[in-house]
């Protein structure tokens, strides 16, 4: 089995990008926190910001990942 080093919390001023695989930032978030106006023009800001600096931006949300997946 393979193992890979995912960094987390990268700095990308003035963002923190939750995890990066090469020039892919993966954004992990709750609805409850990121479904206000204020936040959804934040993270618009956030993707305008990161895709400028080169990144392909994934969102994904914290309840598809709230179940790992058993190894084998």
């Amino acid at each position: 089995m393979n193992s890979y080093y995912v960094p987390t919390q990268v700095k990308c001023d003035p963002y923190r990008i939750d995890l990066v695989i090469g020039k892919l930032a993966i954004e992990c978030d709750g609805k409850a926190y990121h479904s206000s106006p204020a936040q959804k023009i934040h993270n618009r800001k956030k993707s305008a910001y990161l895709r400028i600096q080169g990144y392909k931006i994934m969102w994904i949300s914290g309840s598809s990942i709230g179940n790992p997946i058993p190894q084998s």
